[in-house]
């Protein structure tokens, strides 16, 4: 109800010829999106209060050899270490190409 409230008061009242002024909302994320790294930090992708929908790109290597599958922890917060951040989603990339630790294709 708060947010209705609040909402209500900014929205614009009507001028003399009783035509409203134009509103644009915009929804946004209201956290940071990111994953989870080797080293248990979190790497944001998507920064919090970025309009959606968002789409963006981040390159990540394998952390070994031959390595044929990455565990992926999606996190949201604002936190340096990912275990201090909301963990949303864990899934399994596989069907990597074997090859040496820290190269990406």
């Amino acid at each position: 109800a708060r947010g209705a409230a609040t909402l209500a008061a900014l929205l614009p009242t009507p001028d003399k010829d009783g035509r409203l002024a134009k509103l644009l909302l915009l929804d946004v994320v209201p956290l940071s999106l990111g994953v989870e790294t080797a080293g248990g930090t979190m790497a944001p992708i998507i920064a919090r209060n970025t309009t959606i929908p968002a789409r963006r790109t981040t390159a990540f290597t394998t952390g070994e050899d031959g390595q044929t599958e990455v565990r992926v922890r999606v996190c949201e917060g604002q936190r340096a270490m990912a275990r201090d951040c909301t963990l949303l989603r864990e899934l399994t990339l596989d069907g990597i190409p074997p090859m040496p630790r820290g190269h990406m294709r």
